[in-house]
């Protein structure tokens, strides 16, 4: 069963620390009273900052990146990619770029470009914990569940304290048919803390499909 996907949320973020990650959000409805509700409730996911490789070294490069950043939140998403192409042969080497150039590709629709950004970021860093989280996201979106698993367990282990990731695996797990497995995942994100950082997307998944 694929669930219906009803909105993605883009985290903003400040080009000096926090970054962007990409969480879908699904409908699901529950017959008892507990859990009579809809998943809609758009949440901020808080990321950490990275060092000195996430940082642009000319002030030129800085200026036009804090641009593409503008143009993504403006939704010029073309705008923002032309900017980020320019930033690309400025300075090559900083893995945030391609993240951001990735997640407006995604925008637009072109899943192949997106990935290959994502992966370039992730080749720059290793440790890149937004870019597994978003690439994992896109391989879910294209039905490629066994990439996606794989980059949800890399992004876990760089950061196991973020409950957002531990309900994106339980997905893609519960679609595998690897139902207690799914459950596991998502009582952890409830452990350490989803409700209280998000929302009650963990409540209604497990009364859905664990009790």
């Amino acid at each position: 069963m694929k669930f219906k996907e009803s909105s993605i949320l883009l985290i903003k973020y400040s080009f000096l620390s926090v970054f962007q990650v990409i969480c879908i959000f699904f409908f699901i409805s529950c017959n008892s009273k507990q859990c009579n509700k809809s998943i809609k409730k758009d949440g901020i996911i808080n990321v950490f900052g990275h060092d000195s490789k996430h940082q642009f070294k000319m002030e030129k490069t800085h200026n036009l990146y804090s641009d593409a950043l503008k143009q993504n939140e403006k939704g010029e998403y073309l705008k923002a990619i032309e900017i980020l192409n320019t930033v690309e042969k400025l300075e090559a080497d900083v893995p945030k770029l391609y993240l951001d150039r990735g997640l407006a590709y995604r925008k637009l629709n072109n899943f192949k470009k997106a990935l290959e950004d994502y992966t370039i970021a992730i080749e720059l860093d290793s440790t890149f914990f937004e870019a597994f989280v978003n690439r994992g996201m896109l391989y879910y979106r294209i039905s490629d569940n066994r990439k996606a698993l794989d980059d949800f367990d890399k992004a876990i282990e760089i950061n196991p304290d973020e409950p957002a990731t531990y309900l994106n695996r339980g997905l893609v797990k519960y679609e595998n048919k690897q139902q207690n497995e799914a459950c596991e995942d998502w009582a952890k994100a409830k452990k350490i803390g989803y409700n209280e950082k998000y929302d009650d997307q963990i409540d209604i998944l497990i009364c859905k499909y664990c009790n």
